[in-house]
């Protein structure tokens, strides 16, 4: 790599890693280019030929998040989809990421709360996970009467809602103390209503 393609990777990183800080913190609307410049320490402009506008920004922080998750998660996910165990270790690897990343969380949750600007993404390891899930259906280790394309979401759902909701959880249940609900009880609840209702054919 020559040393103005290295400098200009590296100011890329320097913007999406100031741009990250202030959604993180303002959310897509109310980020301004000007405060994600000054974050960045780099003009207006400079953001504007690298990434085009705010979208732009936006969909590459979303897509660096995703792309980070993926990166942690591939291993085990990948040593799991040979022993067939892919949905437990799916929902243990994703809750214990959640778990040790609360940027991510609440990077997450600006997502959920940004409605109508949803982050066009790369399907392919959804699909990829998919297809995974319609094979363990053939072999009878996951039950195929809930559609493969809507396993995938349900687990997805169960494990960033604890963390997104988590404290609203707690307040309907009238449960004062969040210590008295903790996060292993709630991750072996996951595992028994998969293990119960999903990895085994009836």
């Amino acid at each position: 790599m020559d040393g103005r393609k290295k400098r200009s990777e590296g100011t890329r990183r320097q913007i999406l890693s100031g741009a990250r800080e202030v959604f993180l913190e303002e959310g897509f609307s109310g980020a301004s280019m000007k405060d994600i410049a000054v974050r960045s320490g780099v003009t207006q402009s400079l953001i504007h030929h690298h990434y085009g506008n705010k979208d732009g920004l936006w969909q590459a922080v979303q897509e660096r998040g995703f792309q980070d998750v993926l990166d942690d998660l591939r291993p085990a996910l990948s040593t799991a989809a040979k022993s067939g165990r892919f949905l437990e270790a799916l929902v243990e690897s994703y809750f214990k990421y959640l778990s040790t990343h609360p940027d991510y969380v609440r990077l997450l949750s600006w997502t959920y709360a940004e409605r109508g600007r949803e982050v066009p993404t790369n399907p392919g390891q959804a699909r990829q996970a998919v297809d995974l899930i319609r094979s363990l259906q053939e072999e009878g280790k996951v039950f195929s009467a809930i559609d493969a394309e809507l396993v995938l979401p349900l687990v997805w759902s169960m494990v960033e809602g604890w963390f997104l909701g988590r404290r609203v959880f707690i307040h309907r249940l009238g449960i004062e103390n969040d210590r008295n609900l903790p996060d292993s009880q709630y991750l072996e609840a996951i595992k028994a209503l998969l293990r119960e209702g999903v990895l085994k054919e009836r």
